[in-house]
């Protein structure tokens, strides 16, 4: 749920900067947690180029995570009430032909995020990510993308560990097909997914045309999320490949993929299933 105040005419109108208030109440069960959080986002916003932006943003949030599983909590951090003031820096370039079915172009995207106790937050943290994707047409009508997404996150000062719901996750629909949602990287002795404060997302995907609106896709993903302390157990590669069909309309495609682990350990599962609405990349 959320509410949004737009002032375009920010600092003039030769500036090209557009104001923001956003309200935002959220809820969220996710694999190892579950998060309430109540926000308000301050941003200015400047419009570079037809699809290229760069903003700046405040948020004050009052966020409490409960049903952790015990597994993945590893600090005070991880469970109960915290109020976090966090400023970020948001910048996205744009070079795609169409921004719902791209075909070629680049698209540059990156975030850096401080939450310290002079903006208001309980906690201290910094975490910066970034994505870069590459799209070719090939065949006349096929599509090769080649996407890789990096990021870190670092506590410091009194804060011991980054919050479980700062940390990365991958696996699933939109990072490395061949697992459940949250479901790579870190786990506890038990087997609960911990997310990680590093993590690196790779994705190779062809896309092809069948009949009609429909495409069929051949794809490869690969990821890691590790903590920074452990740097020589914890990187930990795994490689997936699917192939999927895709249905596409004016507004992005609705698709479904198959995916398969291509270094399948004990006690995992063989491959999983996965369905989306919108660009995965």
């Amino acid at each position: 749920i959320f509410g949004d105040l737009r002032e375009p005419w920010i600092f003039g109108n030769r500036w090209k900067w557009e104001g923001g208030l956003t309200g935002m109440y959220q809820k969220a069960e996710r694999v190892s947690f579950s998060l309430r959080k109540e926000s308000i986002v301050a941003s200015i916003t400047r419009k570079l180029l037809e699809r290229s932006t760069v903003s700046l943003q405040y948020e004050l949030s009052r966020e409490q995570v409960f049903d952790v599983a015990p597994g993945a909590i590893l600090s005070r951090e991880d469970q109960g009430y915290a109020t976090v003031g966090a400023v970020r820096v948001l910048g996205v370039l744009d070079f795609r032909d169409d921004p719902f079915n791209p075909k070629k172009g680049t698209l540059l995207s990156g975030s850096a995020e401080l939450a310290t106790l002079p903006l208001g937050s309980e906690v201290d943290y910094y975490k910066l990510s970034g994505q870069t994707s590459f799209y070719f047409t090939v065949f006349r009508r096929s599509t090769i993308v080649a996407s890789g997404r990096a990021g870190v996150a670092h506590p410091y000062g009194s804060t011991s560990e980054v919050p479980i719901q700062k940390r990365f996750f991958l696996g699933g629909r939109t990072t490395v097909r061949g697992f459940e949602e949250e479901e790579l990287g870190a786990k506890s002795p038990d087997g609960t997914p911990t997310g990680g404060d590093m993590m690196l997302n790779l994705n190779v995907e062809m896309r092809f045309p069948l009949r009609y609106r429909f495409f069929g896709a051949l794809f490869t993903d690969a990821g890691s999320v590790w903590f920074y302390r452990d740097p020589v157990n914890g990187f930990d590669l795994r490689e997936t490949a699917g192939l999927g069909l895709r249905y596409v309309t004016p507004v992005g495609p609705i698709a479904l993929d198959y995916a398969w682990k291509l270094d399948r350990r004990e006690g995992e599962s063989a491959a999983e299933w996965h369905f989306t609405i919108g660009a995965v990349f």
